[in-house]
């Protein structure tokens, strides 16, 4: 992965994802559209990954919010 926009793409829909994280369907847009996770999100994104079986990685989290 080479973005975190890309992170967020490998759910199904932006539905699935905004609801796996807990979040509005709206807020989830913006995070996709500024092509950033909020860090305070990032624990909630990377388990929800997880309960999909999505492959990803804190360390991942990590590399491409410091980019």
């Amino acid at each position: 992965m080479k973005s975190e926009r890309e992170i967020l793409e490998l759910w199904p829909s932006r539905s699935d994802l905004a609801a796996d994280v807990g979040e509005k369907l709206d807020t989830v847009r913006k995070w996709i559209e500024r092509g950033s996770i909020p860090k305070e999100k990032m624990q909630a994104v990377l388990e929800a990954a997880r309960k999909r079986k999505i492959p990803l990685s804190a360390e991942i989290l990590i590399e491409l919010s410091a980019a």
